[in-house]
């Protein structure tokens, strides 16, 4: 099974769309729960491109850790769809990107907490 979390992340292209802004919507995953929740920006403030990445773990190779990451933003790395009557939010597998950490900087990742996005 693969390691998951939320952090937080600069997105050119949620740079260029002004985002996030109060009311946009996004997917978070809940470490503590383990699920994803529909999460919607309540707060003004944010600063312009850095927004809720969803990272995921595929192996461990020597000293260095291997996976992928996505932008959670609605209409970047979010999308929905609709089906029997309720809208379902979904990552979109075209828009991962593959990465490659030192385990040091996976480690300052993993205990970095952004407690806006708490779900």
């Amino acid at each position: 099974m693969s390691t998951i979390i939320t952090r937080t992340g600069f997105c050119p292209h949620c740079f260029q769309e002004g985002k996030p802004r109060k009311e946009n919507i996004c997917l978070l995953y809940g470490g503590t729960n383990s699920v994803f929740k529909v999460h919607t920006i309540t707060d003004r403030s944010r600063t312009k491109g850095y927004t809720p990445f969803i990272y995921m773990i595929d192996r461990v190779i020597e000293e260095n850790v291997v996976g992928c990451r996505i932008c959670a933003m609605y209409d970047c790395g979010t999308n929905k769809r609709f089906e029997n009557d309720t809208w379902f939010y979904y990552l979109d597998k075209t828009k991962w990107e593959r990465f490659i950490y030192p385990i040091k900087t996976w480690n300052a990742l993993v205990n970095f907490k952004d407690h806006s996005y708490y779900i």
